[in-house]
């Protein structure tokens, strides 16, 4: 249980730094943090925190960055988190070219799936080219290969 609140502590200050960083830089064109901590929460906490971490994750990036409160990326991460929980409870993803990939994976999903269907419900997503989407999804990837190294790391110490 504390360690299931640590993670959603973790979820929040991704999005709390996601946001002021925003204020001073164009930071969730390049990195969007939520994704990269709903992403670990899912493949460490399985299916059912998984969607609890990636509709969060979505609803609350609709809030703080003005995408418009639909409930569109709330639902597209809470089926993305549910995909990676049963994912990581079933394989065991290690090693920086795996989680890269999947990294990697993940952006360009949630970006697509968003691109495609906000316009249903009357939203105009940022389109982002093959190039842009190359390079959002490998900072991304990056960014999360570090976070993942620390947040393990956090996590093997000993209480």
């Amino acid at each position: 249980m504390k360690a299931n609140l640590i993670a959603l502590a973790l979820l929040v200050f991704a999005l709390l730094l996601q946001s002021a960083l925003s204020r001073f830089l164009p930071v969730s064109a390049y990195v969007d943090l939520p994704l990269v901590v709903a992403t670990w929460f899912a493949l460490s906490r399985g299916e059912i925190l998984g969607m609890v971490g990636g509709s969060l994750s979505g609803w609350m990036t609709e809030v703080l960055f003005g995408r418009g409160i639909k409930g569109v990326s709330g639902l597209i991460r809470l089926v993305i988190g549910f995909a990676l929980g049963l994912l990581g409870s079933r394989l065991l993803i290690t090693g920086a070219l795996p989680r890269f990939s999947l990294l990697l994976t993940v952006t360009v999903i949630d970006t697509r799936a968003f691109e495609w269907i906000a316009p249903a419900f009357g939203m105009s997503p940022v389109q982002y080219s093959p190039a842009a989407m190359t390079i959002r999804g490998s900072i991304n990837a990056m960014v999360g290969l570090v976070l993942f190294a620390l947040f393990e790391r956090q996590r093997a110490k000993p209480a």
